[in-house]
């Protein structure tokens, strides 16, 4: 396969790009909310935050998903190796604190559901963003080719 050729084909339109961003804002709008009323004040930075990283990195799967050539497609597969390797390391090492946290609480007084709340906030930002970025470039890439 040539380096311009795409490396699987993939299609979509504006108005999968279109309602892929209303769900990306009716989640984010939602989070928001979440945030603002659900969430204690000293809270509401880390869960911010939170949302944040986790919508950059939902970003970068999404790339990762969505190579536009063969080439980038190599260089891709790369890097999401070597980035799945060292978070998958980290994580399985962290994995523990986490749950007990989550179900013991800090102060071992039960399930924290500030913990909880941000838990759901990393996940769902995360997702939403990997599907707009695979289903906008998949758009783009449709009409760069012309079909």
């Amino acid at each position: 396969m040539a380096d311009g050729a795409r490396s699987s084909s993939y299609g979509g339109d504006i108005w999968d790009v279109m309602i892929a961003a209303l769900v990306l804002l009716v989640v984010i709008g939602i989070i928001g909310w979440i945030i603002y009323f659900g969430v204690s004040s000293e809270k509401q930075a880390n869960c911010v935050l939170i949302l944040v990283m986790s919508g950059v990195l939902g970003w970068g799967a999404g790339i990762l998903a969505t190579p536009y050539t063969a080439g980038e497609s190599k260089r891709l597969l790369g890097v999401g190796k070597t980035v799945s390797a060292i978070l998958t390391g980290y994580l399985l090492g962290k994995i523990d604190r986490v749950v007990d946290a989550a179900v013991f609480g800090v102060d071992g007084d039960g399930v924290d559901g500030t913990a909880l709340q941000m838990v759901a906030i990393a996940v769902s930002s995360f997702i939403t963003t990997a599907v707009v970025t695979y289903v906008t470039r998949s758009y783009v890439w449709t009409k760069q080719r012309g079909t």
